[in-house]
């Protein structure tokens, strides 16, 4: 039999990951409800289903048990696909996450709530279908009105600043809501930052901070634009903290072996309060442009690797200061244009990112 994995999708975002695949030397197995799906063209075979309907796909599955030998599940989307995932690695014994963590990872209210249950730093944070049931004052501003599942990235994030802006931001933000629940969320001072990290039998192993680049348009809608790596705060006494948090979310979810994306909001001197996770490899370019030119090290096997009992430890990953700043459009990011800053120092890279939000504005 071939050894193989499986992968959830086969869009443009997932080229990227069946190739690395194929190069690794295992068999790919593509699920994508599009039959023309154009990663459809490199898998070796093709299961037209939806990645949101995890019995049919592993009814499918068990059929090619006869054919292949299972390795792993690869997953680069997030939402309802994650909990696919943990479904599939579950049902196969494959490594992954029990599908009740992965369900109450990618639902922001569900995820809140958790933190607050568990004592773990978040923003304060509520949750509502309709607007009329919200305690307007229970809220102070300014605070952050979001889907609490998103249809796509930030879409629907909105930073609001008084009372009279509340339900134009929640309607906005319910329209892009998959479950149709709006979190209101308390406004954390601070940097956006992105852990990028793998969970092995329970255990962190980071492999860098990243900057968020993030902008917000006259009406308060917040776009994210780029990424940068290292982060200002990698090598500080922030970055120790980031990761304490990471670790006592994956010990209290009880997290065997995913990819995990952290993103936190966290100023110098202050602790991290985390803002969400994804238990997907990315998108946004990440993996395709900026993780590249910033190292030699080779990201997307080492993902690839935990997620198929290959995993080898790692340490001191060193990246060349970086970034990736976007296009503005309404498409998707990983449809749009960007431009690669590399730079000779942090210092250097710092100063084109504030070149570049003076000379542009995200205006409505």
């Amino acid at each position: 039999m071939r050894k193989a994995v499986i992968i959830i999708a086969a869009g443009n975002n997932q080229v990227l990951v069946i190739k690395k695949a194929k190069k690794m030397g295992f068999a790919v197995i593509c699920i994508d409800r599009d039959p023309n799906a154009i990663g459809f063209q490199f898998c070796d075979e093709k299961i037209n289903l939806s990645t949101y309907e995890s019995k049919p796909i592993i009814a499918y599955l068990k059929k090619l048990q006869k054919k292949y030998e299972f390795f792993g599940v690869i997953n680069r989307s997030s939402g309802i696909p994650v909990i696919t995932c943990a479904e599939i690695c579950s049902t196969f014994k494959l490594p992954g996450i029990n599908p009740t963590a992965a369900k109450n990872i990618i639902d922001k209210s569900e995820l809140m709530s958790f933190c607050k249950i568990n004592n773990i730093s978040a923003p304060f944070s509520i949750s509502a279908r309709i607007f009329a049931e919200i305690d307007n004052k229970s809220i102070k501003f300014p605070c952050i009105v979001k889907p609490a599942l998103s249809i796509i990235g930030k879409s629907g994030v909105v930073m609001v600043k008084n009372e009279e802006e509340l339900e134009i931001a929640f309607n906005i933000a319910q329209k892009s809501s998959i479950n149709g629940i709006v979190d209101i969320e308390e406004y954390v001072k601070g940097y956006d930052i992105t852990l990028m990290a793998i969970v092995r039998n329970g255990v962190i192993y980071p492999i860098t901070l990243l900057d968020e680049i993030n902008s917000i348009d006259d009406n308060g809608k917040i776009f994210g634009i780029g990424f940068a790596v290292p982060s200002i705060f990698s090598g500080r006494q922030e970055e120790d903290k980031i990761l304490s948090l990471a670790q006592k979310i994956v010990r209290a979810f009880k997290l065997d072996t995913t990819v995990f994306l952290m993103s936190c909001r966290c100023d110098f001197g202050q602790n991290p309060k985390l803002i969400e996770i994804h238990l997907d490899f990315g998108g946004d370019l990440v993996l395709d442009y900026l993780i590249p030119t910033s190292t030699d090290f080779d990201v997307l096997k080492v993902f690839i690797d935990a997620m198929t009992r290959q995993f080898q430890n790692f340490s001191n990953v060193q990246f060349d200061p970086t970034a990736i700043i976007y296009e503005k459009g309404g498409d998707l990011v990983s449809e749009r244009l960007f431009t690669l800053y590399k730079a000779e120092s942090m210092k250097q890279l710092h100063q084109n990112i504030e070149k570049f939000h003076k000379n542009r504005r995200y205006n409505s």
